[in-house]
């Protein structure tokens, strides 16, 4: 009763401040099984129940999987191959029968059929390591970038998302199963930093997923510009991405040339080429390579008399800023923590000199940095800048929202920097 109504800012989360109630009973029977839900360990026990009759195997494939595996000499390589091997032979398609919001099919229709959704593929996994006499944890959770996470206080069903727990003795292994394409161990922004429900022998239990770091998203550039007398300019540029920004190069390779074009201008916030060859490369060990070769009729921004103003780098590394607020109340979310680097390499034309260069930069944030760096070889008569872009934490208290406009707004007046060269005398 008379709570005012709230807008909510832009990128902040309704979860984190809109205000609500929230109900659950503690008795529920679903699809003729009864079940409690006052605790979290009730719940698990519930689901450990539901799934009873669905997570085994036959016996034929489980000494399939025992010869498969008999080679490797740890559980974590076991894992991993098996995992692969899932990624391999499975297909995601989301199908719900009966109680099938709930309960996956069982782990044989899934090995015969080769597909299922979130719940089929990760109980077909704990089986497949069932077989291979490796415990794993079925873990329910709430899936989505910065999405809602579960209230240890709150016992209810808020989630939406099945992974799998592997816990070795060194450490824990936490698998995506329905992502043919994410590296073994590696969650992203769907899953991570976040409360997942393990289905235990004594029922459940609330165990936080790992956070990913700057390291664990990284974009690594090169660009090499050689810039002709007339203003235009042919460039090579290569992208090494890992964590969510392999996810989205992954994504933009399978595209057509038209649309991969689209995209990545308007993803990396480039001038439009008059050429654009996006070529195949590789995706190892949880590296995506792009290589792309563009060409530009016009790379000069303005030419006056016998001098020529260019932004000296192909792309901007960062691109966001926010408006000035008088006081924020939400936290800011971006969507991942990241690390972005660029070394650009530009060549002068024949006959061209420096007339002036951009100044370095060295922006400091509580929460990352930016640094730019230019350096002039006369001998090769080239520019090369070299920047780095760091964001360590992707949730910012609303108290440094002041702080973050001011630094992404500097960032912004540094990349605007103009390099100009003038034709000898």
């Amino acid at each position: 009763k008379n709570i005012k109504a709230v807008k909510l800012e832009d990128d902040a989360e309704s979860w984190q401040v809109m205000p609500r109630i929230m109900f659950a009973a503690n008795s529920f029977q679903y699809g003729g099984i009864p079940g409690d839900i006052s605790t979290w360990q009730n719940f698990g026990k519930w689901l450990q129940a539901l799934n009873a009759d669905v997570c085994t195997l036959s016996p034929e494939r489980i000494a399939e999987v025992k010869k498969l595996t008999a080679d490797f000499k740890t559980d974590k390589e076991k894992t991993k191959f098996l995992y692969q091997y899932m990624q391999q032979n499975m297909r995601y398609v989301s199908i719900q029968l009966g109680i099938g919001g709930l309960k996956p099919f069982p782990a044989t229709f899934v090995d015969q059929k080769k597909y299922g959704d979130c719940k089929a593929l990760s109980n077909y996994m704990y089986a497949l390591l069932k077989a291979a006499d490796i415990p794993s944890y079925y873990a329910i959770i709430n899936a989505g970038s910065n999405e809602e996470p579960a209230d240890p206080a709150f016992p209810c069903d808020p989630f939406n998302h099945i992974i799998l727990c592997v816990p070795f003795k060194s450490d824990t292994t936490w698998l995506e199963c329905t992502n043919m394409q994410k590296p073994f161990g590696k969650l992203g922004p769907f899953t991570e930093n976040r409360y997942a429900l393990l289905v235990t022998e004594d029922g459940g239990k609330l165990v936080k997923t790992p956070r990913s770091t700057d390291i664990d998203n990284q974009f690594n550039s090169e660009a090499h510009v050689i810039l002709d007398a007339n203003g235009g300019a042919k460039a090579t540029l290569k992208i090494l991405s890992t964590g969510e920004y392999r996810d989205d190069y992954l994504g933009i390779a399978a595209l057509k040339t038209d649309e991969q074009k689209q995209v990545l201008i308007k993803m990396l916030n480039m001038k439009q080429p008059s050429l654009f060859e996006f070529k195949p490369s590789t995706d190892k060990d949880g590296t995506k390579e792009l290589d792309i070769e563009l060409e530009y009729d016009k790379f000069c921004d303005v030419s006056a008399g016998n001098k020529q103003f260019y932004k000296p780098r192909v792309f901007d590394l960062w691109k966001t800023t926010v408006p000035i607020l008088e006081k924020r109340k939400g936290d800011f979310f971006f969507e991942i923590p990241m690390l972005k680097t660029c070394v650009t390499t530009i060549d002068l034309p024949a006959g061209f000199e420096i007339d002036a260069l951009p100044t370095d930069q060295s922006l400091k944030f509580t929460y990352g940095t930016y640094d730019v760096k230019y350096v002039y070889d006369a001998t090769k008569n080239q520019v090369v800048s070299t920047t780095k872009f760091n964001l360590k934490n992707h949730v910012i208290p609303a108290a440094k929202y002041t702080e973050l406009q001011v630094y992404l707004d500097a960032i912004a007046k540094a990349q605007n920097k103009k390099l100009v060269i003038r034709r000898k005398a």
